[in-house]
């Protein structure tokens, strides 16, 4: 009992001799960094000639700054003039109308306006990465065939410059005359149909459900 009774004094004893100033162990804190990502500066481009094309993009532009969007893109409506209007934008959108391509494949219709804007010079890939989106307007039943063609035309030209698309629509269940626009590739729209044809409701529809793909595709 004695015994123990020393061993048990010499623990205390050993205790109150450990060196006060030995440095503590740090204690760690968790910092817990808010990443807020910056609005992505859109530009909304369209060409028109009945005006269809530029009612689409006023209400694609309202969409992207409306409150379901505006933490992440801010748009700006522009009807393009000249190639250098596409270097003050993070990312772009491109309204046409449709058209019909002549027979020869070289020809390069300047209804459009935005194929035949050419790069800056010295730099061919001035789009390279940016992210692009676009639309057309036109008529299936009127002329199918070539209905919104002109995404096929103006995504050529963006592919030459090095822009990634995005907002592709799947293109199944349409008439076997649209089939056959070269705006659909391997099955898809190079963008968004918006058909003068469809009923008010249902084309307001798949205008905001494109918009909102668009967006969870540019981040």
């Amino acid at each position: 009992m004695a015994r123990i009774t020393s061993q048990l004094q010499q623990a205390a004893t050993s205790r109150r001799n450990v060196r006060l100033d030995s440095p503590r162990p740090r204690r760690r804190r968790c910092r817990f960094l808010v990443c807020v990502a910056a609005q992505k500066n859109v530009g909304v481009f369209y060409t028109t000639g009945s005006r269809t094309t530029l009612k689409t993009a006023e209400k694609v532009v309202a969409l992207l700054n409306s409150d379901s969007h505006n933490e992440k893109v801010n748009a700006s409506l522009v009807n393009v003039r000249e190639s250098q209007d596409f270097e003050e934008f993070e990312c772009l959108v491109l309204g046409m109308p449709s058209y019909k391509w002549g027979e020869d494949p070289n020809e390069f219709p300047s209804a459009l306006e935005f194929d035949t804007i050419q790069p800056p010079p010295g730099d061919p890939l001035d789009l390279m990465g940016k992210k692009c989106a676009m639309f057309g307007t036109g008529d299936r039943v009127g002329y199918g065939d070539y209905y919104i063609e002109g995404l096929a035309r103006v995504w050529r030209m963006l592919d030459m410059r090095g822009a990634t698309l995005v907002g592709k629509v799947d293109a199944s269940g349409f008439e076997e005359a649209v089939q056959r626009s070269r705006a659909i590739v391997n099955g898809k729209f190079l963008g968004l149909p918006v058909d003068d044809n469809d009923e008010p409701e249902e084309r307001e529809a798949a205008i905001e459900a494109w918009v909102a793909q668009v967006v969870s595709e540019l981040e």
